[in-house]
């Protein structure tokens, strides 16, 4: 019994040496510096608090960065059709505009909604489209909502309906 209670002062003594020398060891590493650290952990912390949604805003469409583009222009350059404002006026895909309104003819024959009403529900919504690019779109509100309508909207239903 006496050499089993030894055994366990023995453990617990060099357990609570392991302790001492593990802290002993943190404050070697930390230097001293356990102001600078709480400082650092402070910041830091601040940055993993902070919301995503502060960043994003309504933004959610961009423009791809120009020391991106430029290492491999043609790979983020549409080929065939623009769906959208930043290469809406591209002499390349001029083409495809025939088709695109061939699409929408198609699709007011199909909808039950006149094109007043599909006017004016973009029109409502012009704003609110807008925001969701990250760059300012130089378009007139008419060009604007006939392009949402034709380049953004028709293709859109045509290839949803196309399966």
């Amino acid at each position: 019994m006496e050499q089993s209670a030894s055994r366990e002062i023995q453990l617990a003594t060099a357990s609570t040496n392991n302790e001492d020398q593990n802290t002993q060891k943190e404050a070697d590493i930390s230097g001293g510096n356990e102001n600078k650290n709480d400082d650092l952990v402070i910041e830091i912390s601040k940055i993993v608090r902070r919301s995503e949604i502060q960043l994003l805003k309504e933004c959610c469409i961009y423009r791809l960065p120009g020391y991106l583009r430029k290492w491999n222009e043609e790979a983020y350059t549409p080929q065939v059709i623009s769906i959208g404002p930043y290469h809406h006026e591209n002499p390349r895909l001029i083409a495809m505009e025939e088709h695109k309104e061939r699409y929408f003819r198609s699709f007011m024959k199909r909808i039950e909604r006149s094109l007043e009403y599909l006017v004016g529900t973009v029109r409502e919504l012009e704003e609110h489209i807008r925001r969701c690019y990250e760059e300012t779109i130089d378009l007139t509100s008419d060009s604007f909502v006939k392009m949402i309508l034709l380049n953004i909207l028709t293709p859109l239903v045509k290839m949803r309906t196309s399966y």
